[in-house]
């Protein structure tokens, strides 16, 4: 019995939340969704969505109902329970409902407003002020919130400028992504736009259970695995020993540059199938700050966007070119330090060297030469 005193009111929670969530997982209760959020939503993957309009939601209100039985009983905003319970509930609550921007913000930085709280209790002072203001996000009475949420917004958007979006980006447990964003209007009297999107994961024919985490996160832990394991224990000595073969490097450098292709695919992945929708793209980016091309979104194609720098390049040259603007040539008249030059260029790796030398002129052979004997070298010639 879920009522019963023996049982922590946690437990009771994760009871209304698991019974809201089985409606949710229903076939109806998905068709139910799309007719909800219909003019708000967008889908990651083809899947065939009847145009009709469902003129009942006994799913959905059943979901409601079992999902603020959960959250009236359930811990602090910190915790996973309720940040799912909140996500699960502004999905139910639809875009057009005033509380689903708030449940969703409310479902992040929870531990942070709790880590923000006690860092104020050592300093003594301000914390009853900001305590009552955090309140507002655990309020689970819809009148109280209601109020107390506006009062919130209202106060965001007179600090923040008109060209700032604030947006939170949030995973629901059935697998959509949601998207809220605050914003000013524009307009002298400060008037907040808040804008809700759905992203329906759906499915391809041949790929049923698509969701942004098996789309992108899964794949994004490996990827970051494998370089993780790569980098391991790399250093200068442990370049120079095991590395010294040229085959050795080069087949470092093909699993480097490998992981960075796998990153360049996700990221584009993402982008089409998630962020490159319009209504996505203009909730996460002031209208202006760059110039959309109708269809898929993508910050690295536009040149004139502050993003246009973050295309995936030469991964190899940009080290070679980070390091070799550490070292400057002395100028005419300078004193020739033979020790601080020997310790610029021990921060070059061998390729620079051998690039240095070359364009100074050196004709040896360097093949053969350890990168102790290139940097000796590469300062007797400097000298």
């Amino acid at each position: 019995k879920t009522e019963s005193l023996l049982a922590p009111l946690s437990y009771s929670a994760e009871f209304y939340y698991e019974m809201g969530l089985k409606v949710l997982n229903n076939r109806r209760s998905r068709l139910e969704l799309y007719s909800l959020w219909k003019k708000h939503s967008v889908y990651a993957h083809d899947i065939e969505v009847d145009d009709t309009t469902i003129s009942s939601m006994q799913n959905i209100i059943q979901a409601r109902e079992l999902l603020r039985c959960a959250w009236k009983i359930a811990p602090p905003s910190s915790a996973n329970l309720t940040k799912q319970i909140l996500r699960c509930l502004a999905l139910v609550l639809g875009p057009e409902n005033s509380e689903t921007a708030s449940l969703l913000h409310s479902s992040v930085g929870g531990a942070a407003r709790n880590v923000f709280l006690d860092r104020l209790s050592e300093k003594g002072n301000g914390k009853m002020q900001v305590e009552q203001f955090f309140d507002a996000f655990e309020k689970s009475d819809s009148d109280d919130r209601k109020a107390a949420m506006e009062k919130v917004f209202s106060n965001a958007i007179d600090l923040i400028p008109n060209s700032w979006v604030v947006s939170v980006v949030v995973i629901c447990p059935t697998g959509e992504l949601m998207i809220s964003s605050l914003q000013s209007n524009g307009s002298h009297q400060r008037i907040q736009n808040i804008t809700t999107i759905c992203v329906f994961p759906g499915g391809a024919k041949n790929s049923q259970h698509a969701d942004v985490h098996t789309d992108l996160l899964i794949p994004l832990d490996s990827i970051i695995e494998r370089s993780r394991k790569q980098l391991s224990g790399m250093s200068e000595e442990a370049q120079q020993l095991e590395y010294t073969e040229e085959s050795a490097r080069r087949k470092w450098w093909q699993e480097r540059h490998r992981i960075d292709e796998d990153l360049e695919s996700l990221v584009q992945l993402a982008e089409q199938k998630y962020f490159g929708h319009r209504q996505v793209s203009e909730r996460l980016i002031p209208v202006g700050y760059v110039e959309c091309c109708p269809g898929d979104f993508s910050p690295s194609d536009n040149s004139s966007s502050e993003c246009s720098d973050l295309a995936r390049g030469n991964l190899e040259s940009r080290f070679d070119a980070a390091e070799h603007d550490c070292v400057h040539p002395p100028k005419v008249g300078d004193t020739f330090d033979d020790e601080v030059e020997r310790e610029n260029v021990k921060k070059l790796t061998v390729s620079v060297i051998k690039e240095r030398l070359n364009e100074i002129g050196y004709e040896g052979k360097l093949s053969k030469l350890r990168k102790a004997e290139l940097i000796e070298l590469l300062v007797s010639i400097m000298k």
